[in-house]
This record gives structure tokens, C-alpha cells and sequence, in this order.
């Protein structure tokens, strides 16, 4: 795993003699985060700064349970091994800090050791081929569509974190990738409806647009639900089914991402990128020469997605290029933003490819067969991405592959990371629930449409 080593920050100030300094350092334990859950070799890194000069932090210490563990220079990382501790127990971590004056500053975490990174939890047949992405609940409720085109039959089924069935809600047609509200209502698409589906498994309402086809909602922060058809109409709809607004476009809004002042980035099968007010007046268009995938919306709102074979990054004030990046063939699916700004998205070449925010290649994987759907990120960076062929596989931040599973010869849908160290794939007839090696990153747009709840916004 590689190490990285983060830079302390030094504050200058104006020492007024020896033994004055009477200020302890700050020190931030930057991973793992406060309550999440860890496993394996645990890099623990931290972020420090004293008044004096920055080799005015000393050292540093490493508690684990109050033992120290490991004692080091400023800029050490502490590999924590956690191979001989038992599974699911509670840890406390703490970083001590020390200047050359002798003061300390300290900061603490609590983690939850998890372990088999990998191994398969649970595997749920469905009856046709071909699930949807998964969304998850916030009581842990695994939510995912699927159907038949020729038999005018589908499902939307709900799991509990077990794998076992719940409940599953019969359509006339396939039912695609559903998407979670505020309050728990389950949106999704089926049979050229929208329906709404409360966290019971009744049916709440189902809305008919103008259209044969339509786009996963989106949910606007007020609970306004979003969505463009094939008859090129945009939609606003109120939680309760009735309709906001309705315009008429000269574009198929394929997908919708929400910034976080509510404009709506839709990506087209007309081969435009479209910013909308949620007033609905046109904010501006960017024209490309094909059809664009999703828009992922980093935390500086920057505007990510692909066209053929680029990537783009565009401004959000203007519709600018900033730049562009040509891979070596198709991309078809929305690229995921993770740690420190890395870019990774897969392509038709048969990998999976890693940026920089500034548009520079990092690293390529590669992988058995073309990606047509998107990765996801945990939050210590491991990327996982299923190829076309049924391998799902786990890739370690710096390019180098983690595990591969091989099953189906076909997966249809993108990755869902839980919160409860969970990887989902859809791979044949079936939703496969892993182990992951950490929760979903907490950078900004880290899976398909943003968080497991699929709302495509930007908070």
C-alpha cells in the first residue's frame, strides 16, 4: 500500500525568547475518520501546524487502545497491522503531538475493525436478467429494479442488509435504477411511468409523462423531483406527484445532475450538455459531437462527464471547456471523483483510468473486457468497477489490483458502496453484496449519481 507522507503547516510568529512558547500544536487525525470502519494494514495519517516554524513539531505519538504504538517524527505515518485483532470490535486511535517547547495538542477517533475485504456477504437471484444499480436506505434497505422487455413484466425489490427479501413491488416493465428521497419514498422508472413507492412497499403515486422514454429522477434538495423524457419535455414534479413546471426542449435530457444553487446539468442524447435554472430558463448549452454521459459534479462545482472518447471538464458559470482528455476509445458511462480530486472513469478501450483534477493521466488498469458503467470509491481510495464481461474488480489507489471476483459473463449496472462497508454489483441474474475494504469515500461525487441514495446532487 503506498505510504503518503502530508505536508505540516507551519505558522511563523515572532518568538519572544526561549521557554515562551506556551501554545500546544494542533494536530487533525486525517484517516481514518471519526466512527467509520477500517480493515487490514490501516495507514493512520495526520495533519499538524505549531507557531513556531514547522519543524517546531517534534514528534509524534500513536495510541491504540492507550498502548503506544508507534513513536515518530512529525511527518511518520503509522501503519496500524490489525491481521491478529478480533473482527467487528470498537478501537480508539490517538495522535499526540509535540513541539520542541514540550507542549502537546492531541486529537482522538474511534473505528470499527471489519475485516475480509472481499469476501462474498450474500447473493440474491432475481428472475430476470439484467438488475439495476442498487440504493440503499437510511435503515440499511437495499433497494434495486429489474424486468423483462418482452414478457412486460418487472420488480422493484427491497432487501434488508442480510440479503433477505423484504418486499418486492410488481410493474408491467422493467423497473430501472431507483432513487431515494428525504423522507424515504422510493422513486424509480417503469413502463413509461414514474412511480413512487413509500419505504412499506405501497405504491403512493405514478405520474405519466409526455414520452416513451425517460431519465432516472432526480431530487432537488426542496424534494422537487426532476426528469426529462424522449419527447424532449424537462419535468418538475412535487413530492406529491403533481406537476411544478413543464418545458419543452429541442433535447432528450437523458440524465440530470443538480448543482448545489439547484441548476440542472442535463446530459442529452442530442449531443449537448444543458444548464437549466430551476425556474427553468436556459442557463447555457455546450455542444459536443455525441451523446454525453451523466454529469459528476466536483466540490468546486467543475463539470466532469464523457463524450465519444473525451472527457471534459467544463466551468459551471459559462459552459467553458477547461480542459479535455482524449482516451483511446468510447466512454459510456459518468466518471466518479475520489480523494484529493482523482478523476477515474472506464472505457471501451478495457480499462479503468485515473486524472488529476488538472486533466493528467495518473494510471490505467486494465481489465478483461470493455466498461460501460461506472466505478465507485471507498474512502481509502480503493476503486472497484465491473466490466462487461462479469469481473468485478477491487484496485488499490495506486493503479495495482486489490482482487478480482470472476462469475457471469455480463454485468449491466454500476457499483453502490454502502456505508456499512458493503460493495453491491449487479452482475448475470443477480445482486452480489462484498466486503469492501471501507465505507463510500466522502469526496464529492465518489459513485454513480453521487451517493447511494442516487439523487444526483450536489449538497
Amino acid at each position: 500500500m503506498k505510504r503518503t507522507h502530508l505536508p505540516f503547516l507551519g505558522v511563523i510568529i515572532l518568538a519572544l525568547g526561549p521557554g515562551c512558547d506556551l501554545t500546544p500544536p494542533d494536530i487533525t487525525i486525517t484517516y481514518p475518520k471519526d466512527n467509520s470502519q477500517v480493515s487490514g494494514l490501516v495507514e493512520i495519517t495526520v495533519e499538524a501546524e505549531d507557531e513556531g516554524d514547522w519543524w517546531e513539531v517534534d514528534k509524534v505519538e500513536f495510541y491504540i487502545d492507550d498502548t503506544l504504538y508507534h513513536d515518530g517524527n512529525y511527518d511518520d505515518v503509522c501503519e496500524w497491522e490489525t491481521d491478529t485483532i478480533a473482527d467487528s470490535t470498537f478501537h480508539t486511535i490517538v495522535a499526540v503531538a509535540y513541539d520542541k517547547a514540550g507542549n502537546e495538542g492531541a486529537d482522538t477517533v474511534h473505528v470499527q475493525l471489519v475485516k475480509g475485504a472481499g469476501n462474498l456477504l450474500w447473493r440474491f437471484h432475481t428472475e430476470y436478467y439484467g438488475p439495476s444499480s442498487v440504493a440503499i436506505g437510511d435503515d440499511g434497505s437495499v433497494y434495486f429494479g429489474s424486468g423483462s422487455f418482452t414478457a412486460d413484466k418487472g420488480e422493484l425489490y427491497a432487501c434488508n442488509p442480510d440479503g433477505s427479501l423484504k418486499w418486492q413491488y410488481s410493474s408491467n416493465d422493467n423497473v430501472y435504477t431507483p432513487v431515494i428521497g428525504a423522507d424515504g419514498t422510493i422513486y424509480a422508472i417503469s413502463n413509461k411511468t414514474c412511480i413512487a413507492v413509500s419505504p412499506e412497499g405501497e405504491l403512493e403515486w405514478a405520474f405519466d409523462p409526455e414520452g416513451d422514454y425517460m431519465s432516472t429522477p432526480s431530487v432537488g434538495l426542496d424534494g422537487t423531483i426532476y426528469l426529462g423524457t424522449s419527447s424532449c419535455y424537462l419535468y418538475a414534479i412535487n413530492p406529491d406527484g403533481s406537476v411544478k413546471w413543464r418545458v419543452q426542449t429541442d433535447f432528450f435530457p437523458g440524465s440530470i445532475s443538480i448543482g448545489k444553487d439547484g441548476t440542472l446539468y442535463c446530459s442529452t442524447e442530442n449531443n449537448l450538455v444543458c444548464a437549466v435554472n430551476p425556474d427553468d430558463s436556459e442557463k447555457w448549452r455546450f455542444q459536443s459531437h455525441a451523446s454525453t454521459t451523466p454529469v459528476a459534479i466536483a466540490d468546486d462545482e467543475t463539470l466532469y462527464f464523457g463524450s465519444d472518447c473525451y472527457l471534459y471538464a467544463l466551468n459551471p458559470e459559462d459552459g467553458s471547456v477547461i480542459w479535455s482528455y482524449l482516451a483511446r476509445d468510447r466512454i459510456t458511462a459518468s466518471p466518479v471523483i475520489g480523494p484529493e480530486g482523482t478523476i477515474c472513469f472506464g472505457c471501451y478501450d478495457e480499462a479503468l483510468h485515473a486524472l488529476d483534477p488538472e486533466g493528467n493521466l495518473k494510471w490505467s488498469y486494465q481489465t478483461s473486457s470493455h466498461i460501460s458503467h461506472s466505478p465507485a470509491v471507498a474512502a481509502d481510495g480503493t476503486i472497484y468497477v465491473a466490466s462487461s464481461d462479469g469481473d468485478l474488480y477491487s484496485i488499490n489507489p495506486d493503479g495495482t489490483l486489490a482482487w478480482c471476483y470472476k462469475d457471469d459473463p455480463q454485468s449491466l449496472s454500476s457499483i453502490t458502496i454502502g456505508p456499512d462497508n458493503v460493495v453491491y454489483a449487479s452482475i448475470g441474474n443477480d445482486i452480489f453484496a462484498f466486503r469492501s475494504s471501507a465505507p463510500l469515500a466522502s469526496s464529492h461525487w465518489p459513485m454513480y449519481r453521487r451517493d447511494y441514495k442516487h439523487n444526483a446532487r450536489s449538497d
